[in-house]
Formats: C-alpha cells, sequence, structure tokens
C-alpha cells in the first residue's frame, strides 16, 4: 500500500503558525503507539517487554495529558500490549486497534503500511483537540504522515538488538522532558516545525530495567527483568546445553572414528604368503534350512580355492544338504551331522574334523569375492594373530537386485558397522565382534579342550544356556587369551549376505542386541581384559550402553519443551511455534543422518529414499535395546524353528553316554599330539604369560591339562 495521503492545506497552515509559551500549562491530548514505541514484543507474539522507564513515563503523563493508545496491532495485540499501562489502564480515554485505521477486509489481515489520522480521534473526543494541542508518539514516521508536525519519534524499542542489550535505554525520559516542554506551548505543530525531537542522548541515565509479560499469565504486572544482568544471557543454553554436550560428544567421537576409517590401511597378501587356500584354509558352515542361495554362496568359496568345505547339519537334514553340496562340488564339500540343531554344537563338530592351519567359519548365505582368502590369510603371517574378520554389504534375495526397506535397513547398519570396526582396529587393534558371517581363526585356538568346554558350556547368570552370541565369544576369547584380531576393510574382503526381506529383520536384530548386551558386560565388567588390551573398544561398548537413553532424551526433552514453554516461557526464553521447533528437530536430525550414510550413499544413492524410515528405526532401535537389555534371560534363536535352548553340551553328553554307556574321561591325542579330546564337567585355570594350566575336576577322578597359550 502507497502513501497516498497527505497534510492538508488547512493543518498547514496551523503548523506554518509561531507558537507561544504560555505561563500555564494547557491540558493536552497525548497518543501513544504501542509496539516499538514503549513495548518489544517477540516474534510469536505471546511475550513482550516494556520499555525501561515506562512507569516513570506513565505516572507523569497520566497526571498531564489526556491518554489515548492507537496501535496498528490487532485487538488481541493491543488487549495484551495494554497490559504495561498496569493501574492506569483504566485512565485511558480511548483503545483503538487495527480495526480504526480504515483498512479493506483484504489489507486488513496482511502487513500493509498504515497511517494515523488523528482527525479521527479528534472527532471521536467532540472536537476538544485539535493540531495545537495534540502530540502523536510513534516510532515509525510514516504513520503521522497526515499530521506530520503532530507526531514525535523515539527511537524504536528492540530488546534483542545488541545496542541495547549492550548500552541499554532512555527515550521515555528524552519524550517525557520533550513533553514538558510542549505543555507550555500555544501550537503544539508549529513547536515541533521549529524544534523538532532530537534529543542529545546521554548514557548516563541508560537503563536496562524492563518487565516481561506472557500472554497466558493473567498478572498485569509483569516479571522484573535487568538486562544488564543478561548481558551474557544465555537465552535457551540451559535448556539445550545436555544437547549440546550430548552432540559435541557425539559428534567429537565421530569425527575420530572417520578420521581413523580414512587412514586405515587393510593387510595386503604377499607375494610368497606363508599361508595359501588350498592346503592351510578349511571353509566350516553351520546350518540346518541352507537353501539355492547356498548355491551362489559354495562356488564363490570354491572360487577362492580352499582345502575343503565342511557344512554341518542335524541328522534330519543330512540328506537335502548333502544334494546341495553334490550338486556343486562332491570332492571338495563334506556334510557332517550332530544329533540337535544346535549352532556350537555344530561348529565344535566342524573344528574337530578339520586338519587345517586356518579355520573359516561361514554363514550358508555369505557369498565372497575370489579374493577373500589371499586377504584373510595375509592378516596372519602375524603369528600372533588368532582372529581376522571382513567387510560386509548386503545381498538382495529378489533375484533381480531389488533391495527392501528392510534389507536397506540392514545396509545402513552394515555400513556403520564397517566404518566402526575399521576405525577401532586402527586406533589400537581391536574389534567389537569378529562377526559370524565369515570369521577366520587359526585352529589350534579352536581345539583347545578349555576352550571347546567353555564354549560349549556358557551360560548367562549361571543358569540361561546361550546358544548364539557364538562370534561374541569367539571375540572375547581371543582378548583374554592374548590373540590379536583384525578387520579387513576392503572390497577384495567384502561379502555379501542376504537379511530377512520382511518385518522379520526386527527379530534378528532383537536377537544380536541381546547377544550384544551380555558380551559387552562381560568384556566390562567381569573378564576387563579389554580395558588395558582395546580401550579405545572398551569405551565403545561403554558408550553403547548409555545411547538408548541419550537418543531418547532428545526428543523427549524436545517434545516437553515445545508443549509447556508457551505456559513457562521467560525473559531469556521466549517461545517458539511448536510446530517449528519439532520441524527444525526433524530436519537436524535427518541431516545428522545423512551424513554419517555418506559413504553408503556414494555406493548407493537411491537408498536416499529409506532416509526417514532410518531415522525412525534408530529410535526403534533405542527402545529396543532398552527391551532386550531387561530381558536377557531370552536366550532362544527367535528367527529360527528347530532351534532349542538346550546347552550345547547337555546335547553332545547325552549322545556320549548313549555310546559309551559309562561316564569316563578321555584323552586322545592325533599324531602329532595337537588335538586332545576331553570331556570335562567342571573347568578352571590359570594363567600367565606362556602357559595356561586347565584343572578338570570330576569327582572321583581328576585331571590336568597343561598346553601352551
Amino acid at each position: 500500500m502507497s502513501l497516498t495521503k497527505q497534510a492538508s492545506t488547512e493543518y498547514l497552515q496551523i503548523a506554518l503558525k509561531t507558537s507561544v509559551k504560555l505561563e500555564e500549562p494547557a491540558k493536552q491530548l497525548l497518543v501513544l503507539d504501542l509496539n516499538g514505541a514503549l513495548v518489544s514484543r517477540n516474534r510469536s507474539n505471546k511475550t513482550m517487554y516494556s520499555r525501561p522507564y515506562c512507569s516513570t513515563f506513565f505516572d507523569y503523563i497520566m497526571n498531564h495529558f489526556t491518554v489515548v493508545v492507537w496501535s496498528s496491532a490487532q485487538p488481541h495485540s493491543v488487549d495484551f500490549m495494554c497490559r504495561i499501562f498496569k493501574q492506569h489502564r483504566s485512565q485511558l480515554a480511548l483503545i483503538w486497534d487495527r480495526s480504526m485505521m480504515g483498512l479493506s477486509k483484504q489489507d486488513y489481515n496482511r502487513k500493509v503500511e498504515t497511517t494515523k489520522d488523528l482527525s479521527k480521534i479528534w472527532k471521536a473526543l467532540d472536537n476538544k483537540f485539535d493540531a495545537t494541542n495534540t502530540v502523536l508518539v510513534d516510532d515509525t514516521p510514516s504513520k503521522s504522515i497526515i499530521q506530520q508536525y503532530n507526531a514525535i519519534h523515539p527511537k524504536e524499542f528492540d530488546h534483542e538488538t545488541s545496542d541495547f542489550k549492550k548500552n541499554g535505554d532512555a527515550d521515555l525520559l528524552y519524550v517525557k522532558a520533550y513533553l514538558e516542554e510542549l505543555r507550555y506551548q500555544s501550537n503544539v505543530a508549529a513547536y515541533i516545525r521549529e524544534h523538532p525531537f532530537d534529543p542529545e542522548r546521554d548514557e548516563k541515565d541508560n537503563s536496562f530495567e524492563t518487565f516481561f509479560y506472557t500472554r497466558y499469565d493473567q498478572d498485569d504486572n509483569g516479571t522484573f527483568v535487568d538486562f544488564k544482568q543478561l548481558k551474557d544471557d544465555l537465552g535457551l543454553l540451559p535448556f539445550f546445553l545436555p544437547f549440546g554436550i550430548i552432540g559435541f560428544y557425539r559428534y567429537i567421537w565421530y569425527f575420530i572414528k572417520i578420521v581413523a576409517w580414512l587412514v586405515y590401511k587393510p593387510r595386503k597378501p604377499k607375494e610368497n604368503p606363508t599361508y595359501i587356500p588350498e592346503r592351510d584354509v578349511t571353509i566350516v558352515v553351520p546350518t540346518i534350512d541352507a537353501g539355492e542361495e547356498f548355491k551362489i554362496a559354495a562356488r564363490s568359496w570354491l572360487a577362492c580355492n580352499p582345502k575343503e568345505i565342511i557344512i554341518i547339519t542335524e541328522t534330519n537334514m543330512r540328506g537335502p544338504l548333502q544334494e546341495l553340496a553334490d550338486s556343486v562340488d562332491p570332492t571338495k564339500i563334506k556334510v557332517l551331522t550332530v544329533p540337535k540343531a544346535n549352532k556350537r554344537l555344530q561348529m565344535v563338530a566342524g573344528v574337530n574334523a578339520t586338519n587345517s592351519e586356518i579355520l573359516v567359519f561361514a554363514d550358508d548365505d555369505a557369498i565372497w569375492k575370489p579374493t577373500m582368502l589371499e586377504y584373510i590369510l595375509a592378516c596372519f603371517e602375524d603369528l600372533k594373530m588368532g582372529g581376522v574378520g571382513t567387510s560386509q554389504t548386503v545381498h538382495a534375495v529378489d533375484p533381480n537386485g531389488h533391495q527392501t526397506l528392510w534389507e536397506i535397513l540392514a545396509g545402513f547398519r552394515l555400513t556403520s558397522r564397517n566404518i566402526e570396526i575399521a576405525s577401532s582396529t586402527h586406533i589400537d587393534g581391536g574389534i567389537c565382534c569378529l562377526s559370524g558371517r565369515t570369521a577366520a581363526y587359526r585352529t589350534l585356538i579352536l581345539k583347545d579342550p578349555a576352550f571347546q568346554y567353555c564354549f560349549t558350556n556358557d551360560l548367562w547368570l549361571g543358569k540361561y544356556p546361550l546358544n548364539s552370541g557364538d562370534d561374541k565369544f569367539l571375540t572375547r576369547w581371543m582378548v583374554s587369551h592374548g590373540w590379536n584380531t583384525y578387520a579387513q576393510i576392503c572390497k577384495e574382503a567384502e561379502l555379501y549376505s542376504t537379511f530377512k526381506n520382511n518385518w522379520r529383520f526386527i527379530k534378528q536384530v532383537l536377537r544380536w542386541t541381546r547377544n550384544t548386551w551380555r558380551s559387552d558386560f562381560r568384556s566390562l565388567f567381569t573378564e576387563r581384559y579389554i580395558w588395558t588390551r582395546h580401550p579405545y573398544v572398551a569405551f565403545t561398548m561403554l558408550d553403547k550402553i548409555f545411547n538408548p537413553f541419550t537418543l531418547l532424551a532428545g526428543p523427549i526433552l524436545v517434545g516437553v519443551f515445545a508443549s509447556l514453554q508457551d505456559k513457562r516461557a521467560g525473559p531469556t526464553n521466549p517461545p517458539l511455534p511448536a510446530w517449528n521447533i519439532i520441524i527444525s528437530y526433524i530436519v537436524w536430525l535427518l541431516f545428522t543422518r545423512f551424513f554419517k550414510l555418506i559413504p553408503h550413499f556414494v555406493r548407493r544413492p537411491l537408498d536416499i529414499w529409506a532416509l526417514p524410515a532410518w531415522l525412525l528405526f534408530n529410535y526403534y532401535f533405542a527402545i529396543m535395546k532398552l527391551y532386550a537389555l531387561f530381558t536377557l534371560h531370552k536366550v532362544a534363536w527367535g528367527t529360527r524353528a528347530g532351534i532349542g535352548t538346550e546347552l550345547a553340551a547337555h546335547i553332545g553328553q547325552e549322545v556320549e553316554e548313549i555310546n559309551e554307556k559309562t561316564d569316563t574321561v578321555d584323552n586322545e591325542k592325533d599324531g602329532d599330539g595337537s588335538c586332545m579330546k576331553i570331556k570335562m564337567s567342571e573347568v578352571e585355570w590359570k594363567q600367565d604369560d606362556t602357559f595356561e594350566e586347565v584343572k578338570i575336576t570330576k569327582q572321583p577322578e581328576e585331571v590336568i591339562v597343561v598346553h601352551q597359550a
């Protein structure tokens, strides 16, 4: 809206006259603007601050002027702002709002430039006042264009400006002094024309004292605020400080991981390696329900030219698996059985059937690259290397390569995992878990009778048999017995694995989460070797314990803040619209998740559509972690039928009792004495730097086995 109105000729004639100083002050009309002149509103218009010296100013004008309020704000806002008058509100002759501006319906509801024609007020007050005895106080000069010589314009008051926070404000004192001069003038318009309001501002009288008002507070007295004490105002910082600390820690931690991941280097195969696949590697695959994907995986293993592949299954599944093995390579793939489906029992059976230096455990759907074994064996050039892990990515169940949402989420998890284990390997040589999808070990470690006993007699809290979590157990065993571990994170050692392509993926994650809780508690608080051998990994485990709590605290506190801020707003935390807070928070979360998954999106950019689902999954996963924490006694597999919770050692003992009908302790050694098979009911061991003593006690007999660690 452009300014088409201007001063009338009649008005200008009055203003061009000369004002005479009166001996006695005259009763004059004072018209006050609100926002910017007397009040500073927050953008939400739900809170405001009164200008310094308002109380002094109001006491003065109510005694010497007829006071009118005229604001261009809407009625509800004017009503709210008039609270600053407190007990003087009843003395106001008129309270006018936007409806008195003569605006069209369209202009009324949008931001347009407005003007104040004082003749409307003169008429409303029975023409007792005119240009000779009226003063308009408004911080916007354009609003007084019609009677410009009747207006004085204090500096706009804005509590958020650095000038006010640094220097304070005293303009109402200058207005008060100027009004005192005008009271003795016979012609206000003429005097203002000749002596416009232009005070020499002196900071000595500046004040930082205001009153804070909130729309939901019905008390007209407001809350006293001294901005001088708030020069270092923290604003919303006290509320968001925990977020800032947590966020700073998280992103410093992530930055460390990223830097370590970027500088990490996998170990390269030697030209003349100590170990070669066709002589030194046996692949052991415990399974019960391998399908057609097994053929793809088996062919990829054979492409790496291992010495042998041993499939371990339960007796009832021997026929179908033998057919699968024969269809791929009957000469290199051997199928063995155990009486009941139990992964740990199957793994031990595979270990005892192995006669090569290196043993690789693999899932029946783990698809390898032809260079996999070369890069795994490169790590075993270190004679202290006990276990080696690999890089992982998702292989779609759909033959066309299409991945469902669940598979994409699994891919996001694997990307994060690859970064995590590469960084920990680089920083202190540790790894949180040598994943059971594919991991290689020195066979002599796994043929240790102490290992086999503990592995098949693993109880949580002394009474819940553990059959899953085998890879966690193996990783802890490497750490506690002085063996090194390494993760080969590179394309040459990358495996492709299938995941549940439906909601059953959640059940997989729940099982993994329980295993992580149990294993991390043991590593950190029971065994405690991790603290000295791999402190970075230990700290990572500790961080994961608190992660679900800190993650869930974010949306909970933001939600509480958004819902209560209007009613509990204060001088340093003016309210924002709830939608503004929530949307800003969600956008920030999506951005940070995107940033952390950039390595994944470089490879699969089309997966970005699943980012919102990943955000939701993170929070679901945090809740799941807490649920898993309180259900660690549930040890069932969860995603496979036919797998019980019976202890692996008990199954083996039942079979042995049937075959032998006796309860004896047998010691058997192979030709070179490297393999010892012992039936044990209780094991204790002591370890020094060189030897490990294993004490096997069974009344009335006692056997002592000493072997080199």
